[in-house]
């Protein structure tokens, strides 16, 4: 299980490609993400899950299949029970404010969403993506989240989404599809509907750590300055080699 809730989310102090500590990087990531002029307001819903998917949930429990399988099949349970709710709030907020992003956790994900509740097939970029008419919904795969700012040029302000394994940049991305420069909003919507009692809520558990544990570290990058807080971790380590060999 720590493994599956964990896949994809950076250690700190991250290491940057040139070998230089990363952390003041990352935070300067965030904050380039941040001061946008647009506020973000997140919302949680919990959906408890049907007798039906909470039966078939103990089943995978109580399964003899190793751990990697049964946590993937959990996830499977998980993101279906939601399903439903996910396209349903989606369509609610696109009709009733010009327009809504899905976010799915795949491609596989948004073809089941396609076949089951007549959503758009999915988008990453370009003016011709394929959208409803009447409420404006648009559905891309979380790992696709990334460089596209239609969404930005049609001034859509929410985003409907669960949790998927990621780590904190990749969710920052998918923020910044709504929340960036060239919108005509200066507020967006992140609606996040959870699964009860599933490891995707745990998971959101998780990313919620991460999420704080990244802006701590960027309000101290903004305290001391991005390069004295590299020169205090570089010394700090150096400090730790140095008792590690004694």
């Amino acid at each position: 299980m720590y493994t599956w809730v964990n896949i994809g989310v950076a250690s700190y102090p991250l290491v940057a490609s040139d070998g230089r500590n990363g952390l003041p990087l990352a935070c300067d990531m965030v904050k380039q993400n941040i001061d946008v002029g647009v506020e973000v307001e997140t919302t949680k819903e919990v959906v408890p899950l049907s007798s039906h998917d909470s039966e078939a949930y103990r089943l995978v429990c109580r399964s003899p299949i190793s751990n990697s399988a049964a946590f993937r099949r959990l996830a499977d349970i998980s993101y279906a029970a939601i399903a439903a709710r996910m396209v349903e709030l989606a369509r609610k907020l696109g009709r009733a404010d010009g327009g809504c992003i899905l976010v799915t956790r795949d491609a596989q994900h948004a073809e089941l969403l396609r076949e089951r509740y007549g959503t758009p097939a999915p988008v990453s970029d370009g003016d011709g993506h394929p959208f409803e008419r009447e409420t404006g919904v648009r559905v891309v795969p979380y790992n696709a989240m990334r460089g596209f700012n239609w969404a930005a040029r049609a001034s859509i302000a929410h985003l409907v989404t669960s949790a998927y394994p990621g780590n904190y940049a990749t969710y920052t991305q998918m923020v910044g599809r709504i929340k960036r420069f060239g919108t005509k909003r200066t507020k967006v919507f992140v609606h996040v509907v959870l699964p009860a009692g599933t490891v995707v809520q745990l998971l959101n558990e998780r990313h919620t750590f991460v999420d704080q544990q990244a802006r701590a570290f960027e309000a101290l990058g903004s305290y001391y300055g991005l390069s004295e807080l590299g020169k205090m971790l570089a010394d700090a380590e150096a400090e730790l080699a140095s008792s590690a060999n004694e």
